[in-house]
Formats: C-alpha cells, sequence, structure tokens
C-alpha cells in the first residue's frame, strides 16, 4: 500500500510510553461490538486524554458517549473499519481541530480524573452518605 507513516511498534514498558505518546498526533481505543463494551471506559482512554491526544474512540456505550460530551475526538462505530480509517485520515487533516480536542480532553482530565479531585469528590461522597 505504500504507506509510510504508520508504524506498528512491539508492547513498551509504561515507563516508556510517555516519550511514545508525545510522538503520536492521536490515540486509539478500539473496542468489539460486545454488550460488556457498552458499559465500559477504557483506563487508557483516560491516560490518553490526560496526554492531550486526541481520541478514535471505535465503539459505543460509555466511553464513546465520554469522548463525544468532552470533545476529544472522534467516535466510529464498533468494528467498522472504513469509519475507522476515515477517522484517522480526518484528524490527520485537520490538525488544528484535533489539537483542539486533545485539549479538550485535556481539560476533563484536569478537572475530573486527578487525583485530587477524586478524592476530594470520594470523601464528598462518604460524608453525604454518613
Amino acid at each position: 500500500m505504500k504507506i509510510t507513516k504508520l508504524k506498528f511498534m512491539e508492547p513498551v514498558p509504561l515507563t516508556e510510553m510517555p516519550d511514545k505518546l508525545n510522538e503520536a498526533y492521536a490515540a486509539l481505543v478500539t473496542l468489539k461490538d460486545l454488550p460488556l463494551f457498552k458499559g465500559t471506559r477504557p483506563a487508557k482512554m483516560m491516560a490518553y486524554m490526560a496526554t492531550g491526544l486526541p481520541i478514535v474512540y471505535s465503539g459505543a456505550g460509555e466511553g464513546a458517549d465520554l469522548v463525544k460530551e468532552t470533545g476529544a475526538g472522534l467516535v466510529t462505530p464498533p468494528e467498522d473499519e472504513k469509519a475507522l480509517a476515515e477517522a484517522v485520515i480526518w484528524l490527520a487533516d485537520h490538525p488544528q481541530t484535533a489539537c483542539e480536542m486533545g485539549m479538550q480532553g485535556r481539560k476533563f482530565a484536569e478537572d475530573h480524573l486527578d487525583w485530587n479531585v477524586l478524592v476530594k469528590n470520594w470523601l464528598h461522597d462518604v460524608q453525604e452518605l454518613l
């Protein structure tokens, strides 16, 4: 296919992920079309949001809804390779919008996923129950 800008890499240790993600222009989350995944928010998606990368989310349910609601990227139907390819190409062709999507994801991560925020919310919920 003469594709020159696509790189498949071997798995790397978690400690190397920041450097690898720094090389990327987008993050990819793909899920099969199974009922199990409709109620999930993949952990890697949260890490991708924190990096400020726009997300291409191929799946349905909670994770897809979060990407849409936060404006953190594009969502495609699960197991739809044509839509997935179109989303990846669209982000490459629209770098300014892709950057804005990444910033939206980063803002969500800072406002809702920061450890201090999570603990504060958890403590609030415990107090409410008591």
